[in-house]
Order: C-alpha cells, then sequence, then structure tokens
C-alpha cells in the first residue's frame, strides 16, 4: 500500500470545517484562515450539512479554492467530519468550528508541538471568547456527580465563586488540575477537549477510526478522548496558539433538539466506555436532574434551557425565552430517553 504521506506531497495540515447554516461565521473563520496562515502547505475542506441560508454559494463565489462537500441533508457533525477526513491529503487534519477565528501563528504553533512532541496524538489551542476572555476547552471525563451538578445549576454557582477568585483550582486530580478557570500557561495532557479547533495525526485516524457516527451532535471530543486513551495515546492542550470561538452558533438555533441531544449523547458514550455500574449511575443521575428541574419549575425556576458549553459572549442570541411546557416535554423526554 502506497502512504498518502511522502516526500512530494506538499500538504501538511487539512482543514476541515463543518458548516450548517452559520453563513457569516464561516466566512469569517474563511478569511482568519487566508489571513493568518501560511498558504503553501494547507488544503481548506468544508462540508456543508444542507445550510439553506446561501453558505455554500457565499463559500463558492469567495472562496474558489476551498473544496467543498455540499451534503442533501443534515448529517450531523461525526458524520460530516469523516467526509472531510476522507478527502485530506495533510499529514495532520485540524478540525475547526465555523465559529472560529484562526489567530495570527495558531496553526504553525500547534504543527510545531506536535512535529517535536512525538507523544502527542492530538493538540489544541487556548480558546478565547469574542472579549477575549478564557474560554475553557479542556475536561475531565464526565461523571455522575458532575452531570448532576450540571443539571441543577449547582455547577454554575461554582464557577461564580472560581471566577471572584484568582488561580483557583478547586481539586488536585491524579496530578492535574480538575476544575481551573484562570489561565494555564504551559502544555498539559487532558482527557478531552472540545472539537472546536483539535489538530490529530492523519495516520493515527488509520489505526483507531474515524469519529462515531453514531454521535450527531455533543460529546464527539469526549468518544475522541476515550478511545484514545485507550490506545494509550494523549491529547494536549497547549495554550500558547490561540483561537477565537464564539460558540453555540449551530446548536443555539435547536435548543431543546441539541439539549436533549446533549444527554442522549453522553448516555451512549459513557455505556460505550464504562462497565454496567458507571453507565447506570450516569442515567440515574440524569433522571434525578430532569425530575429536579420538573418539580422546581413550578416555582417559576429553570423555564428556559442554557446553551450547552459555557462562553462569555454579551452577544449571546439564545437568551429568547421558550414555552413552557416545551420545556417540560423537552425534560419529560430526556428522563424517557435515559429510562429506554
Amino acid at each position: 500500500m502506497i502512504s498518502r504521506y511522502t516526500k512530494d506531497n506538499r500538504i501538511t495540515v487539512s482543514i476541515i470545517i463543518v458548516n450548517y447554516n452559520t453563513v457569516d461565521l464561516v466566512l469569517q473563520c474563511l478569511n482568519s484562515i487566508y489571513l493568518n496562515c501560511k498558504q503553501d502547505a494547507i488544503e481548506i475542506i468544508v462540508v456543508d450539512n444542507a445550510s439553506h441560508d446561501g453558505s455554500a454559494e457565499a463559500i463558492r463565489k469567495d472562496y474558489p479554492k476551498v473544496i467543498l462537500i455540499e451534503n442533501t441533508s443534515n448529517e450531523g457533525f461525526s458524520k460530516a467530519n469523516n467526509s472531510g477526513i476522507k478527502l485530506a491529503s495533510g499529514t495532520y487534519l485540524l478540525l475547526l468550528n465555523s465559529d472560529t477565528i484562526v489567530l495570527p501563528g495558531a496553526l504553525e504553533l500547534l504543527v510545531q508541538f506536535m512535529d517535536i512532541r512525538n507523544d502527542a496524538a492530538a493538540v489544541g489551542p487556548k480558546l478565547l471568547n469574542a472579549d477575549m476572555s478564557l474560554q475553557r476547552s479542556w475536561f475531565d471525563f464526565p461523571s455522575s456527580l458532575k452531570t448532576f451538578c450540571n443539571i441543577t445549576g449547582i455547577s454554575k454557582i461554582l464557577y461564580r465563586v472560581a471566577k471572584a477568585s484568582s488561580n483557583v483550582s478547586f481539586s488536585i486530580w491524579h496530578n492535574k488540575p480538575a476544575f481551573m478557570i484562570t489561565n494555564v500557561s504551559d502544555p498539559m495532557i487532558v482527557d478531552y477537549l472540545i472539537l472546536a479547533c483539535l489538530l490529530i495525526r492523519h495516520d493515527l485516524l488509520d489505526d483507531i477510526g474515524m469519529l462515531d457516527e453514531n454521535l450527531f451532535f455533543y460529546h464527539e471530543d469526549c468518544e475522541l478522548g476515550y478511545r484514545l486513551k485507550s490506545y494509550h495515546k494523549n491529547i494536549f492542550y497547549y495554550p500558547t496558539a490561540e483561537v477565537i470561538h464564539f460558540g453555540g452558533s449551530s446548536s443555539s438555533k435547536y435548543k431543546l433538539k441539541t439539549y436533549r441531544e446533549n444527554f442522549k449523547s453522553l448516555v451512549y458514550v459513557m455505556s460505550k466506555y464504562n462497565n454496567k455500574i458507571n453507565a447506570m449511575t450516569i442515567r440515574v443521575a440524569i433522571i434525578t436532574g430532569m425530575l429536579i428541574r420538573l418539580f422546581l419549575g413550578k416555582f417559576g425556576m429553570f423555564r428556559d434551557i442554557d446553551k450547552v458549553g459555557i462562553y462569555n459572549n454579551a452577544n449571546d442570541a439564545t437568551s429568547n425565552k421558550l414555552q413552557i411546557s416545551d420545556v417540560d416535554k423537552t425534560y419529560i423526554q430526556i428522563i424517557k430517553d435515559c429510562i429506554c
């Protein structure tokens, strides 16, 4: 078999961007790449998931060199990325969200890190919010306790306390920060990084497989982290490189659907990589949390569903209130998903 990585192959990085109805953002993202990245060794592949906002037409017009894949339906995040991966010819793959801005030098720094660190299977940059504040992008694997705290809003209280302090690390677990808000200065190994911007070795995916297409949206990053860990591979957070991530630009338009999908995906991943007891406890945590939301909803609480993720975007367009009956129905559907 002839390897795709030959001396004659000048493509170092294949940048793969999945787009769904984010025309202005994806054009802004592409502009940042062309302005701030060296063009002689990259290719850009945009996979459009049947957008109806003119995204494909705008990309063809403004960026004719981009390899554009136009799906006839929304195939989800994993499958769309895999379509791009199959066409990619680069030594490295950069999985990049459409709602990002690649800052000067970021891609080059990530590539240099991977070239030097043979122990790195993948690396991600520091993510910044629109106001240039830190956006947390590294996480430990999920647990029942963390899931329950997120559902019931306890985590928000902890985050507020953390933001009011400086250099906060609530706990150290296995010699690494388990809860951290402030900046990290040095590269560190993490369980997983959100897939807003992740550089990964192309040949590694030949060995371990591409993204899990059973996941339509959410927790693809967590699943990949579990899989890399099972192969004893390391994911690094590299804060020297910086990328702006607006966050939730596609999911915020469909809050009820994506909120439910988040928990369905979480249960799937936990069941795939954990024993039956741990998989059951995550279901119990979700069910209990949803029952609490339903009960407290009678007193006016939890009447809106927050966007999944932690972003600090002052212009968040997702603050619109949802119908109470629709919110309750979503909580009940999530409970049913966990029981089935």
